[in-house]
């Protein structure tokens, strides 16, 4: 009977730990960050004309080579949109249907208050896929424009 009641308590202790272990994991991942995309590095930097162009002629060549990569799209912002918290800025050259869509989140809003429609501009971002238009997230200005490709 001791020897039963000895197992018990270590399967609980063991229960209990891993319990544990799984609660802090969760609670790690819940609370994770995302990293800041000012300190990215873009792994290209295009136009974006040449960046919808791709998309357009080849998606799956484009998606494989763009997709959760930081790329830097230097445009004219062709429209802008803002709420209190979020803001979206197309860039197109006007000719097109399509457009680099460049969503700013609640960190990087205040980031393009004065930027005005019309405006060249470079922007850094996560490319997120092709849904007729380009999309990027976790958009920030890019102050380092040079060397387009």
């Amino acid at each position: 009977m001791k020897k039963r009641a000895k197992k018990f308590r270590v399967f609980l202790a063991a229960a209990l730990f891993t319990a544990v272990m799984v609660g802090l994991y969760g609670y790690s991942e819940f609370n994770r960050s995302l990293p800041d995309t000012h300190y990215m590095k873009p792994a290209f930097r295009l136009e974006a004309t040449s960046f919808i162009r791709q998309f357009e002629t080849d998606e799956s060549k484009a998606n494989a080579k763009y997709i959760d990569r930081t790329i830097s799209v230097h445009g004219i912002a062709h429209a802008i949109q803002s709420t209190d918290t979020t803001a979206t800025v197309f860039l197109n050259d006007g000719h097109s249907g399509s457009s680099v869509v460049c969503q700013f989140g609640r960190e990087s809003h205040e980031e393009i208050k004065d930027l005005e429609k019309g405006a060249p501009v470079t922007i850094k971002g996560i490319c997120s896929g092709y849904l007729m238009d380009v999309v990027m997230v976790r958009c920030v200005l890019d102050q380092d424009n040079s060397n387009l490709k």
